[in-house]
């Protein structure tokens, strides 16, 4: 069964991007591993989600729809979300009644396994 690092879920009042008036539920994907921190020694654990707190796709949108404070749109956001972001996720996401969005700097309206980012819902670039 995958699952899924989500650091944080959240609701905003206000979106970014495209269709900054409506409110939405954002997804935050974290880390599954630290990350080096430059020339130091040290890692990164901000954003790092621990085994044991990853969330199945279903656990997700369940959390999400919890969160949702009246809105139908969720925004996935973080740490790279195309590397995690899935059709399972997706279609998890819309039986909840959500259109989705994928916040990114490498995406543009794709297809993950399957599953299509919602047109509708907007992209945020």
């Amino acid at each position: 069964m995958k699952v899924y690092a989500i650091s944080r879920i959240f609701n905003s009042p206000r979106s970014e991007g495209s269709q900054p008036e409506m409110a939405v539920v954002f997804i935050r994907f974290g880390r599954r591993t630290p990350q080096p921190m430059g020339a130091s020694a040290c890692l990164d654990w901000e954003d790092v989600v621990p085994v044991r707190d990853q969330m199945t796709a279903n656990e997700v949108a369940r959390l999400a729809r919890i969160c949702n404070f009246r809105c139908n749109r969720v925004v996935l956001t973080g740490f790279e979300p195309e590397t995690q972001l899935d059709a399972e996720l997706i279609d998890a996401l819309h039986a909840v009644g959500f259109s989705v969005a994928v916040e990114t700097r490498a995406s543009r309206a794709k297809v993950y396994g399957g599953g299509a980012i919602d047109t509708a819902a907007g992209l945020v670039p």
